[in-house]
């Protein structure tokens, strides 16, 4: 098939829910396929090789349907492609082969514009390729979907393909409904299907014709064992790189060219041809705090759909999944970041995930998320590691500070135990959030004492009123007079009993307390 001239491969309700999708890269020439399968001269099925090694390895082996298998090199490493031509004999179809192929990148069958007589074609491909699953799929649809106005149809095109299960259903069905099959049948049948069809009436008429049986399917499905068993060969196959922290991540570059097209454009940028060509691509500066560990978790979601994600690479992840567009892994991070414990190595990433404005089109999740992550910063400000702060938005810093006075006593001390038995409620903090305004508690009046004293941080009289400067400063004059020397030195310079004199009347106040 050309490129863009792919048959929409089915209707979103089809795949909406879908453990693993991977369906819109069977004949996308912009998906970057790889093997070229030809079912006859004009009719072309693109696919990847390294998704048919894991899930459709029959396709790429000697078969009874492989005529030609042959390896064409480009240019360029990633521009080389298998070709394989199929036996006409084979009587496999250009629609048969492509629902297979849509079957192995989904894992399902998109029954919105399928017929028993599609599904037929299907079987006949299973029969040659040996796929128990999908062949057990097409029969429990192809027995739920007969009828007398399509049974002698349906009868025919199984026979004329070679269908052998196909015509069993089709004879169980005739079995059920011997009346309909009169004389006149030879006519819609031909005469070798009427032949069959009469002596199987008659054995059933001497109690020796097999007995019908329902159709289920029993084969296991493997599909997410097999995407996951791809996403741990991308060291040895993947055809893309990421550089994370310094740290080559492999990956295939179809399973992420679907995701969104932001990342399909992440995954080809501009090239300049005065620089010389990159290791690997490398993120925005925006997203740097993605560890290697969180990027690995985003593949596994693309590749298997894992949601086996921590809250601390689900903090990590938020940004750049919203920036890129990747909605059904965002919903995924919301469920993680809300149901998952705040600890204290997340504490700060779920703080800034809580004020980012993206948020914002979740104020139930913002609002908790924040006041959560506010009363655990107050509950553990003495375990919590604040450095990250320095580069996260200073309204967070702000709201720590402000959560923790309201907890804090005149004696500082925590009002309320570190269990939180009274939270914080971010209504509390009067805030527009994304580094708007807040209004904090006025200060209450204190009476000056008299009798209480401050000193600098060096110990000096800097900030002491000016009447206590001039009794300070004549209590060294007298000093000075008994001690020689000493009467020179620097106002700072005290004897130890001055100081400890100084630091005695400080402490006079919280005595009278």
């Amino acid at each position: 098939m050309a490129e863009g001239e792919s048959r929409k491969a089915g209707s979103s309700e089809a795949f909406a829910n879908c453990v693993v999708d991977h369906h819109a890269l069977v004949n996308r020439e912009d998906a970057g396929p790889d093997v070229y399968l030809h079912v006859d001269e004009k009719n072309v099925q693109t696919a990847h090789y390294y998704v048919l090694k894991m899930r459709l390895p029959q396709v790429l082996e000697d078969g009874p349907a492989l005529a030609q298998k042959k390896t064409e090199k480009g240019g360029k490493k990633k521009d080389t492609k298998v070709v394989i031509k199929l036996k006409k004999t084979e009587l496999i179809t250009q629609n048969a082969l492509e629902r297979v192929l849509i079957w192995a990148y989904s894992g399902i069958i998109d029954y919105h514009d399928y017929t028993p007589f599609k599904a037929i074609e299907v079987m006949r491909a299973c029969s040659v390729y040996k796929l128990p699953r999908l062949q057990q799929m097409n029969e429990v649809y192809l027995q739920q979907n007969l009828s007398m106005s399509n049974i002698f149809s349906l009868l025919k095109f199984a026979d004329s393909l070679n269908v052998q299960e196909a015509k069993d259903i089709c004879f169980e069905f005739a079995l059920a409904n011997s009346d309909f099959f009169t004389s006149s049948s030879a006519e819609n049948l031909g005469f070798k299907l009427y032949q069959e069809v009469t002596a199987l009436l008659l054995r059933a008429h001497q109690g020796t014709a097999p007995k019908s049986r329902q159709r289920e399917v029993t084969a296991d499905d493997t599909i997410v064992a097999d995407f996951k068993n791809l996403y741990s060969s991308a060291d040895v196959t993947g055809d893309v790189v990421f550089i994370i922290h310094n740290e080559e991540v492999k990956a295939h570059r179809a399973i992420l060219w679907h995701q969104s097209p932001d990342i399909a454009g992440l995954l080809n940028p501009p090239e300049d041809p005065k620089e010389p060509p990159k290791k690997g691509l490398t993120l925005d500066s925006k997203y740097a705090r993605i560890t290697p560990g969180a990027f690995h978790a985003m593949l596994r979601h693309f590749y298997y759909s894992d949601t086996n994600i921590t809250m601390l690479h689900a903090t990590e992840l938020v940004d750049f999944v919203k920036d890129y567009h990747l909605d059904k892994l965002y919903r995924v991070l919301e469920k993680v970041i809300g149901g998952q414990d705040i600890t204290i190595e997340t504490v700060l990433n779920v703080l800034d995930v809580a004020y980012n404005p993206l948020l914002e089109e979740n104020p139930s999740l913002q609002k908790n998320l924040q006041e959560e992550g506010l009363n655990f910063a107050v509950n553990h400000v003495d375990r919590i590691n604040f450095e990250p702060l320095q580069s996260m938005p200073p309204i967070i810093a702000t709201h720590i500070l402000q959560a923790l006075q309201r907890r804090i006593g005149k004696n500082w001390t925590l009002v309320n135990d570190a269990s939180g038995k009274t939270p914080l409620k971010i209504d509390d903090i009067k805030t527009s959030v994304g580094g708007g305004t807040w209004t904090p508690r006025k200060p209450e009046a204190v009476k000056k004492d008299p009798s209480s004293a401050n000193l600098s941080k060096d110990g000096s009289s800097a900030n002491l009123p000016s009447d206590k400067k001039s009794s300070k400063k004549e209590d060294k004059n007298k000093e000075g007079s008994k001690g020689g020397d000493d009467a020179k030195a620097p106002s700072r310079s005290k004897s130890s009993s001055s100081k400890k004199h100084d630091d005695d009347k400080v402490q006079t106040p919280k005595k009278k307390e």
